[in-house]
């Protein structure tokens, strides 16, 4: 049975790609979204996102260029999460990560931002 916080986080990275869908491809220096037009991230599992998601926490928490890596065995689906350095954004703490995942069909990768709230946790930016 699912947390209620990793349902929440998973509902929010839906939404949010639901916007990037609508939006299409990032200026450069943005979010690369072009991934998400082949359609690898909705080939994940809800399994998978959920070790997605871990691995991203995991990989916020890395020291730099320490890559993060998951797997799921029942369904195929891996893929690592490398951060990057850490840099200031509107007076918060951010960073970037490069994320690269393959389900037995589809391969994704893109770089992504997130930023610390003032209450502590990642939150994932827009472009």
């Amino acid at each position: 049975m699912q947390s209620t916080s990793l349902r929440r986080r998973l509902a929010a990275v839906a939404s949010f790609l639901a916007v990037l869908f609508v939006l299409g491809p990032a200026p450069a220096g943005a979010v690369n979204t072009l991934f998400l037009h082949d359609s690898a991230l909705s080939a994940l599992s809800e399994a998978d996102m959920g070790l997605l998601l871990d691995a991203i926490d995991r990989g916020l928490a890395a020291p730099e260029g320490e890559s993060v890596s998951w797997e799921n065995p029942k369904t195929g689906a891996k893929g690592t999460v490398e951060p990057g350095t850490f840099y200031e954004r509107d007076g918060r703490s951010c960073r970037h990560l490069k994320l690269e995942f393959s389900t037995k069909t589809q391969r994704g990768a893109g770089q992504w931002s997130y930023c610390r709230r003032a209450d502590g946790p990642w939150e994932l930016m827009p472009p």
